[in-house]
């Protein structure tokens, strides 16, 4: 007789794996991966095509914070010119593997710092799922811009309106980061401060 199916359980559970491999992740780790992030956000957006678009265009790069960009990226795409927009798409492109990185970064860091102390709760470990969602929000964003960017589109659309939401959903997200990452910091020089002692 063959056995009943078990129920496959809510999407935290099925995210259970990742959260438990990211625990694992070391400390050299996780200052690998920010050294990459400070080293890739540096030639992204400070020397690299995100500086140079935003020379060519004479104005900032596109606010992602919110519903703005919808009504920034049409003038910016304007400034640019046809021949700018190959510097910004080279951006866009570049900025989704950047997306990765961020949530590698501090997912990472978070789950890390929730799995040194055992007093923390389990369903507190999930806020490692925080940044994840961030990276996959900023994703996303970038798809879309780069869509609206390619057929070149102007003025009010559903796929601008979505990336309006999607941005303010990742504005959200990353402030919560920030935070997450600051205490995150503090938990694992505490923790390395108390094995210190103890040795």
């Amino acid at each position: 007789m063959k056995e009943a199916a078990q129920p496959s359980g809510g999407p935290l559970q099925r995210l259970a794996p990742l959260l438990d491999r990211l625990q694992v992740v070391t400390g050299r780790q996780i200052a690998l991966f920010l050294a990459l992030f400070v080293v890739a956000t540096i030639l992204l957006l400070i020397v690299g095509p995100g500086r140079h678009a935003q020379d060519l265009a004479g104005l900032p790069l596109p606010n992602r914070a919110g519903t703005a960009i919808t009504e920034q990226l049409p003038r910016f795409l304007a400034a640019l010119g046809p021949s700018g927009r190959g510097t910004y798409l080279t951006f866009l492109v570049l900025d989704l593997p950047y997306a990765g990185l961020f949530a590698l970064t501090f997912s990472s860091g978070v789950a890390a710092a929730t799995a040194r102390y055992e007093k923390v709760p389990r369903d507190l470990r999930n806020l490692a799922l925080v940044p994840l969602a961030a990276g996959a929000c900023q994703f996303l964003v970038d798809l879309g811009i780069l869509t609206l960017t390619v057929r070149s589109v102007d003025g009010p659309n559903a796929l601008a309106t979505l990336v309006g939401w999607l941005s303010a959903s990742w504005l959200a997200l990353t402030n919560i980061t920030v935070i997450l990452a600051a205490v995150a910091l503090f938990g694992l020089a505490h923790h390395g401060m108390r094995a210190a002692e103890g040795k």
